[in-house]
């Protein structure tokens, strides 16, 4: 069977990510006359090789503007930087890419602009859930065939394709606590990816229903952490709709605002350094929110949804919504009562993130 461009570029991301994730380079290109190795010290088990092979030229450390400006405050980056590595130590990479990091004196090396392949590639390392830092090799004479090629254009088009071809997996009959009629339907990209899902709740009307678009949460909707709000935003969302006219409840698998539950934990333990939640995704190399609501939008519109009342205190939940083809009609509060615990982080949602309260 012949496959599509945006298929094979869809199975070429998947099997990019996960020999990253595995801890194996990969070679990102733009074409036959750009060819570069990228490695995440984040996981790796080739930097060592890489550093003491005399093939590697040109190596460059690259991350991105937020990590860059929580390591050196002094500066003010807009985009994601490169360091020149040749001098660099692997010591030196461990610490600029450490996953609990801190600022540094650090002025070995300098700083550059990076191109497009270069920020394509530190998106890459964002797509396979590890920290936004990379090296990155040029390599004398004839390429490695031992590593996997992936296109610029396919990483930089992943997302779409990915959500624009998302097709209905199963869908099977619900019984919940607080709502006993409802039904969960199950999407994924047609040649895999990450699943979503979305939970009928009752007989909802598809002309205008009450939405909630729900992010996973394993720390708050499984083990029920007093540090978030996500559980009893998911259970309430449940039960007004259930006591109600129903409703849809779309549940993202994007751990962490879309960082992964791995780097989640990481900020976790950053957040218990006294960092706040949007600080500490900084620090880490990612956005305050790294999540896109396309796929949300894509599954409501495959349900005949054309317009919603959102259940969210989330403006730009709303936004992602409308830029994506789904208008809402009305943003319904969804306050929890905060705890001890979690009062800090639920004021860094209204004076970070825009949250409304």
């Amino acid at each position: 069977m012949k496959l599509k461009k945006n298929e094979k570029q869809l199975i070429q991301i998947e099997r990019a990510c996960g020999d990253l994730r595995r801890g194996m380079p990969v070679f990102v290109t733009n074409g036959p006359r750009y060819k570069i190795l990228v490695a995440s010290p984040d996981n790796s088990l080739y930097i060592s090789s890489l550093f003491n092979n005399n093939r590697v030229k040109d190596k460059k450390l690259i991350i991105s503007a937020a990590r860059a400006n929580y390591l050196f405050p002094q500066q003010n980056f807009t985009a994601p930087v490169a360091i020149s590595a040749n001098y660099l130590s692997e010591q030196d990479i461990i610490v600029l890419c450490s996953k609990s990091p801190s600022t540094t004196n650090f002025t070995g090396g300098s700083f550059t602009s990076t191109t497009e392949l270069e920020q394509s590639a530190l998106k890459l390392a964002k797509l396979s859930e590890l920290i936004p830092a990379i090296i990155i090799f040029d390599l004398k004479g004839k390429s490695s065939e031992d590593f996997l090629t992936v296109s610029f254009d396919a990483i930089d088009s992943y997302m779409d394709n990915a959500h624009y071809s998302m097709v209905e997996a199963t869908r099977a009959p619900l019984t919940l606590q607080n709502a006993e009629t409802c039904e969960i339907i199950a999407y994924h990209p047609n040649v895999g990816g990450s699943e979503h899902y979305a939970i009928i709740v009752g007989k909802p009307d598809l002309n205008n229903p009450l939405v909630r678009v729900h992010s996973s949460c394993y720390t708050g909707d499984l083990l029920a952490s007093l540090s978030c709000d996500c559980r009893d935003q998911l259970q309430s969302a449940i039960e007004l709709m259930g006591k109600n006219e129903g409703g849809i409840i779309l549940y993202l698998m994007q751990e962490g605002r879309g960082i992964g539950l791995v780097n989640k934990l990481r900020a976790y333990d950053l957040k218990d350094k006294g960092m706040d939640t949007v600080t500490a995704n900084h620090a880490l190399g990612f956005d305050d929110d790294e999540r896109l609501f396309l796929p949300a939008a894509e599954i409501l519109k495959k349900l005949g949804v054309k317009t919603a009342r959102l259940l969210s205190n989330n403006p730009r939940k709303a936004s992602g919504l409308e830029e994506h083809g789904i208008k809402v009609t009305a943003c319904v509060p969804h306050i929890m009562e905060s705890n001890l615990h979690n009062k800090d982080y639920l004021q860094t949602k209204i004076d970070k993130m825009g949250h409304k309260f």
